[in-house]
């Protein structure tokens, strides 16, 4: 079943195994429309994995060119599987492969992925270095 904004009576139908949130970013480019000072999910898209995430296991897809804030109460709901999906471009379907068993799921994170917008500018290096998921 797909439903591109769930409603609240969908999700409490009770009538899944699991659901898929899939958030993100739509392809921007650097400069005027891709810069941001915000780097929460655009969309609401926290409120959507939360509603759903709440009452179904759930799988999240992130899609988009950079880390985006996951706050920890949104991340506690996350507790089957988070995966990031970069900006993927015409090769979706290699994230459906994924997911369904085709292909198992590989690779290692080309950023940090920072914990809240106090931590930019972030280092590896840094003394202080203390990011919600590490480069690797």
């Amino acid at each position: 079943m797909y439903e591109e904004y769930p409603t609240e009576a969908t999700i409490e139908s009770g009538d899944f195994s699991y659901a898929v949130v899939v958030v993100g970013e739509v392809p921007y480019v650097e400069g005027l429309l891709g810069d941001r000072t915000d780097l929460s999910i655009p969309f609401d898209g926290s409120t959507l994995i939360t509603r759903v995430a709440s009452k179904i296991p759930t799988l999240v897809i992130v899609i988009s060119g950079r880390p985006l804030l996951i706050e920890p109460q949104v991340l506690e709901k996350i507790d089957d599987a988070l995966v990031d999906a970069g900006l993927p471009g015409t090769e979706g379907m290699g994230i459906a492969d994924c997911h369904f068993g085709d292909h198992d799921f590989v690779g290692t994170l080309p950023v940090t992925w920072l914990r809240s917008m106090d931590q930019l500018p972030i280092n590896a290096r840094d003394a202080d270095y203390d990011p919600l998921f590490p480069v690797g």
